[in-house]
This record gives structure tokens, C-alpha cells and sequence, in this order.
């Protein structure tokens, strides 16, 4: 499963100052629950009817796009015919449920390593940082429990975000702690992902790298995205 480019025929609001929320426990009023807007996803167009303030409490993308003068917000309808409809379905059960799940009632960590990439993605797209923290939260889990990470996705992610990215970062980290490096898994990453893998071996020392764990100090809030003012 890979991700097709982000759609620019859309606003889009500046990353900074952000007022979306990337912590659940700031919850949404119940004037979030007022009027509500169409969003056609994928090529065949699968409409997906949400509260728009709603949308708004968790991204700046949606709140940019259904509010002012853009024709988004006068006729209460935003086309995304670049993304995924199983994604956006889960994204759409987050900002009410406040959990990742998907139709099959897989949750979290029981996701596919892929969905939760493109989940991650897919946030970074539409300035979601909550679902970007959930999303790394639950691949975290997920590469602690299985030992592994998901070397077909790492083309995605670099393809995806840049120097820097919380994801990168993650993956990066997972690699390097693991107990044991799989040369088909590492066979499918491109070279940048390989040179800051190399990059930080060299940081590592060897008892530091022993064992398929992250270590403690690299608490989750490492890899989170965080609004203004915000943190775990």
C-alpha cells in the first residue's frame, strides 16, 4: 500500500502558530457537535458526512479549508481524491472515539504496520497531530512487541517527510535497538534511510544497542508532534 501525492487544489493553513490539539485529553465542546460538511475521499468519491468544528478541534487543515471565503467552506463540501477511504475512515472513528480502529475492530497496536504509516502520514498531510502521536504510539507498541519494523514501508516515509521527521526517527531508533539487523528487510530501504541508519550506529556503543527495545529515555513525547504550549 503506498500513498499517492497530497492533493494541492485545497488551502492549507500554516504549520505555525497551530491550534489543533496533539494531546486527547483536551477535549472537544459540545459546540463542536453543530453543523456538519461532506468530505468525498478516494477516486470513487466515498462521502463521509462530519461535524465540521469537530474537524477543526484536531487539524487546521479542515478548519482552514471550511471556514472563510473558500469554496470549501460555502458549499460545506472538500474533495480528497488522493487518499485513501480506509484511512480516512479510521482518522474519521479517531476525532470521535479517540482510538485508532478500523472496520475489522483491529485497534492500535493490532494495525498493520502500513496502515499506521499512512495514518501518520495522512496527519502530517493535514496538520493532525493528534493522530500523528497515536499513530506512532501504537507502531512503537506494535515493533516492541513483534521485534520487527516495517522495512517495505521506510520508501514511503522518506519519500514522505523530511530530514528531521518524528517518524524518521522512530523507525531509525527501532532499527538500531533491535537485536539483530535483517539484511532482506534493510535490502528495501532507500540510501537515506540507510545513511542515518549508519549515522546512528556510529552514535550508538554497543551495549547501547543491545536488546529490540527503545530505550527508556526515549520516552514516547520523543516521537510526538506537539501544538504550541503542549505536551504529554
Amino acid at each position: 500500500m503506498s500513498l499517492p501525492a497530497s492533493d494541492t487544489s485545497t488551502p492549507t493553513l500554516p504549520r505555525t502558530p497551530s491550534k489543533a490539539v496533539s494531546v486527547l485529553s483536551k477535549k472537544p465542546s459540545n459546540a463542536c457537535f453543530g453543523g456538519v460538511v461532506t468530505i468525498e475521499v478516494g477516486a470513487e468519491k466515498k462521502p463521509f458526512i462530519v461535524h465540521k468544528d469537530l474537524l477543526g478541534h484536531y487539524s487546521d487543515y479542515f478548519r482552514a479549508a471550511f471556514n472563510g471565503s473558500f469554496k470549501e467552506a460555502i458549499e460545506g463540501k472538500l474533495s480528497l481524491p488522493d487518499e485513501f477511504a480506509e484511512v480516512f475512515d479510521i482518522f474519521n472513528a479517531f476525532i470521535y472515539a479517540n482510538q485508532l480502529r478500523d472496520n475489522d475492530g483491529a485497534i492500535g497496536k493490532d494495525l498493520s504496520a502500513m496502515i499506521l504509516v499512512c495514518l501518520w502520514l495522512f496527519g502530517d498531510r493535514h496538520l493532525v497531530p493528534a493522530l500523528q502521536n497515536a499513530a506512532a504510539d501504537a507502531l512503537m507498541e506494535s515493533m516492541a512487541e513483534l521485534n520487527i519494523s516495517p522495512g517495505n514501508a521506510m520508501t514511503l516515509i522518506y519519500d514522505q517527510t523530511i530530514d528531521g521527521s518524528p517518524l524518521r526517527r522512530l523507525m531509525i531508533d527501532s532499527q538500531v535497538h533491535r537485536a539483530a539487523c535483517n539484511k532482506d528487510n534493510l535490502a528495501k530501504w532507500p540510501q537515506e534511510a540507510l545513511v542515518d541508519l549508519a549515522m546512528e550506529f556510529s552514535d550508538r556503543t554497543p551495549t547501547s544497542r543491545k536488546g529490540s527495545k527503545i530505550p527508556v529515555s526515549h520516552d514516547k513525547c520523543c516521537y510526538h508532534v506537539h501544538s504550541e504550549g503542549e505536551h504529554c
